[in-house]
């Protein structure tokens, strides 16, 4: 009886020991992780079983919202907008040959023409900049905008405004017809002329 008490009496010491040593565990974690967050650094969680020299892991200290940027923070790019698509058909490539010219014209019969018209995005969907002889003729700087259709190596449509009115010469062309024109007044920089031309290729 007397051998009874006594391990009972030591098993009641072990259990209230155990009970003391989680206590006190739990009341320096608490205390580890309110200092911690105090301090503003990372905090530490141990982990059971894992490697104590090794690193462990964290979580990083609650910032509330709204906390201003300290001065010289980092801040990352902002990412930059898409940018549209290309149209459908970007754009053909014009080939041929002056056939008239009125007298005063800054090109001659027979000089070759070649130039682009591009597709563009709005009412004046197309520009072209037109060169027969070397010489711009129609679209010189940010001018040469008109509404156009246009498709697989065809482009048909016109501005029928002269320098007067719209600061470029005229133009219209019309790949099916295989020809296009040009034409402007005394204000333009080549001065009043007109110009018809043979379309022979369109690319």
């Amino acid at each position: 009886m007397e051998r009874d008490q006594t391990v009972a009496l030591a098993v009641g010491c072990v259990s209230l020991l155990g009970i003391s040593l989680c206590v006190l565990t739990s009341l320096g974690a608490y205390s580890h992780l309110r200092d911690r967050e105090a301090s503003g650094g990372p905090v530490f969680i141990p982990v059971p079983g894992a490697d104590p020299t090794g690193p462990a892991p964290t979580l990083p200290p609650s910032v509330p919202p709204g906390t201003p940027v300290p001065p010289g923070t980092p801040i990352p790019p902002a990412t930059p907008p898409t940018p549209l698509p290309p149209p459908p058909n970007s754009g053909v490539r014009i080939v041929g040959a002056v056939t008239q010219v009125s007298p005063g014209a800054p090109v001659a019969v027979g000089q070759r023409c070649d130039f682009r018209i591009d597709a563009m995005q709005g009412a004046l969907n197309c520009r072209a900049q037109v060169f027969c002889g070397g010489v711009i003729l129609y679209g010189a700087g940010t001018t040469g905008y008109f509404p156009c259709s246009m498709g697989s190596a065809r482009a048909v449509g016109r501005d029928d405004e002269t320098t007067a009115t719209d600061g470029d010469a005229a133009f219209a062309i019309d790949t099916d017809g295989r020809r296009f024109t040009v034409r402007d007044d005394g204000q333009g920089s080549h001065g009043a002329y007109t110009l018809e031309a043979r379309v022979d290729r369109v690319e």
